[in-house]
C-alpha cells in the first residue's frame, strides 16, 4: 500500500500452516512492523544464560520444533532462532540472536528436508562463521535421500520424530 502501483500478493506456504494457531501475527505487526531477517526466540522471560542449547530452522519446522520443546519441557535450555531469509545473508542479525547466550555448548541446523535438499549446504558455513570461536554446528534432520518426500504419512511421521529427536539429544 506504500508503493504508488498495486501488486497482487503472492504467498508460499505450507497448507498444515494457513490455520495453525501459532502461526500467526498481531495487527500491529502487520501494521507497523517489518519483515525481519533473523527471528531471535520469542521467549523473552528466559534466562539467557541458562540456555545451553540454540537451535536455527528456516520455514515451518519451527512450528514442530517449538511444539517439541515445550513437551520435553525444555524452555529453559533451548533457544529457537529462525532464519527467515537465506539470501542475502544477515550475518550481524544472526550474530545479535545468539549473542544472550554466552553459555550455549551446542548449536544445531534443524530442517525437514533431506541433507542433500534444503538450505543445509547453503547455510552450514555460514552459521559456522557467526558461531563463538571454539563452537561447532550440528545437523538435525534427515538422511540424504533421493527425493524430498518418502511417500507415506507414517514414514513421514516416523522421519520428523527422529529429527525432532536428534535436536534435543546429544
Amino acid at each position: 500500500m506504500r508503493r504508488n502501483f498495486r501488486a497482487p500478493l503472492v504467498l508460499f506456504t505450507p497448507k498444515s500452516l494457513l490455520r495453525a494457531p501459532r502461526a500467526v501475527s498481531r495487527p500491529a505487526d502487520l501494521a507497523s512492523g517489518h519483515f525481519q531477517p533473523v527471528i531471535p526466540d520469542a521467549d523473552t522471560t528466559r534466562a539467557p544464560e541458562r540456555v545451553e542449547r540454540v537451535l536455527f530452522c528456516s520455514g515451518k519446522v519451527y512450528y514442530d520444533v517449538v511444539e517439541e520443546r515445550e513437551s520435553r519441557g525444555a524452555e529453559a535450555e533451548t533457544a529457537i532462532v529462525r532464519v527467515e531469509q537465506l539470501y542475502p545473508w544477515d550475518e550481524a542479525g544472526l550474530r545479535a540472536a545468539i549473542a544472550p547466550y554466552t553459555n550455549a555448548a551446542r548449536f544445531l541446523w534443524v530442517q525437514e528436508e533431506p541433507r542433500n535438499m534444503g538450505p543445509w549446504s547453503f547455510v552450514r558455513e555460514r552459521l559456522e562463521a557467526a558461531l563463538p570461536a571454539g563452537r561447532t554446528l550440528r545437523y538435525a534432520g534427515r538422511k540424504e535421500a533421493a527425493a524430498p518426500a518418502g511417500g507415506s504419512m507414517r514414514l513421514h511421521k516416523q522421519r520428523q520424530a527422529k529429527l525432532l529427536f536428534d535436536a534435543f539429544t546429544d
